[in-house]
C-alpha cells in the first residue's frame, strides 16, 4: 500500500497549473482559495476537472491577515488525523509555513513545504 501525499496549495500566493502531474498517482489536492480569488479562469476549471476525485476545494470565506493560512493548518491537521502515515506538502512561497512544517515534522509526520509542484518528490519527472 502506498502512502498518500496530501497537497495543500495557497493560491493565494502560487498559482500552479502544472495539474496534469497528479493523475494516477498516490495524491490528493486540497486547493485553498481565498476570499478574493471569485473566479478561476476557464482553462485552469478545464485542467482540475481531469483530477476529479484527487481534488478539494476550499473556500476561505472569512478575511484577515493569515485568515487562508489557519484555515490551511486546520485542514492539514484534520487529515493528519485521519491519515498520520500521510506526506503533507504546502505548495506556497510563504516562509510563514515553516513553523507548521516544523511542529508536523518535530510530532514524527512526513511534511515540507514547496515554491512550485516540481519538487515535490512522488510528482518529480511526470512530465510528459
Amino acid at each position: 500500500m502506498s502512502r498518500t501525499n496530501y497537497i495543500f496549495v495557497d493560491f493565494e500566493n502560487v498559482q500552479e497549473t502544472d495539474w496534469e502531474r497528479i493523475a494516477g498517482k498516490p495524491v490528493k489536492v486540497v486547493l485553498m482559495l481565498g476570499v478574493q480569488q471569485k473566479n478561476l479562469p476557464a482553462a485552469l476549471v478545464r485542467k482540475l476537472l481531469k483530477v476529479g476525485n484527487q481534488l478539494q476545494m476550499v473556500e476561505v470565506k472569512h478575511a484577515g491577515k493569515n485568515a487562508l493560512d489557519l484555515v490551511l493548518a486546520h485542514y492539514v491537521g484534520a487529515i493528519r488525523m485521519t491519515d498520520p502515515e500521510g506526506y503533507f506538502h504546502i505548495v506556497s512561497k510563504d516562509k510563514g509555513f515553516d513553523a507548521l512544517i516544523g511542529h508536523l515534522t518535530d510530532s514524527g509526520a512526513l511534511a515540507r513545504r514547496h515554491a512550485t509542484f516540481d519538487t515535490i518528490p512522488v510528482l518529480m519527472n511526470c512530465k510528459e
